[in-house]
């Protein structure tokens, strides 16, 4: 008896495999010469711990090294190769992955959203010159 050779998947039009990879499709007025687009990303979670002793939780508890964040975009291409664009963006994270802990009794706090990015430039054929970025104190990376 000869083994079983897997079936082949039926191709597919070349439409379909050109399909967008999001879920969620982009929230964005306009097309690629000009738009106004709103982006971002929820990362909360609930925090348990149980040491035998006692038990204890925290919501909403969100990922140090990737926080809950919203902002906007907004780009136009003008002439001779000139376009100019804003990035706005702010974060919110009430209990950090990064100090949480079964010592740390605190209460969260509502007021820990932060400015994490704001930005105003000009580019020329990918030569971006940046007009405004305010130093921002806190932010540890630029993403």
């Amino acid at each position: 008896m000869a083994a079983q050779e897997p079936v082949k998947p039926a191709a597919q039009p070349a439409e379909a495999s050109k399909a967008p990879e999001h879920w969620i499709p982009k929230l964005r007025l306009g097309d690629d010469n000009a738009y106004f687009e709103f982006y971002g990303q929820i990362n909360k979670g609930l925090l348990i711990y149980d040491d035998g002793g006692q038990t204890d939780n925290y919501f909403p508890v969100d990922n140090g090294n990737s926080s809950s964040r919203a902002g906007f975009r907004i780009y136009t291409l003008m002439e001779k190769g000139w376009s100019f664009g804003a990035n706005l963006e702010w974060e919110w994270n009430p209990y950090s992955t990064t100090n949480v802990n079964q010592l740390n009794e605190d209460h969260f706090d509502w007021g820990t959203d932060l400015l994490r990015k704001a930005e105003i430039y000009l580019e020329l054929e990918g030569i971006r010159k940046v007009l405004v970025r305010p130093r921002q104190h806190g932010v540890g990376h630029d993403r």
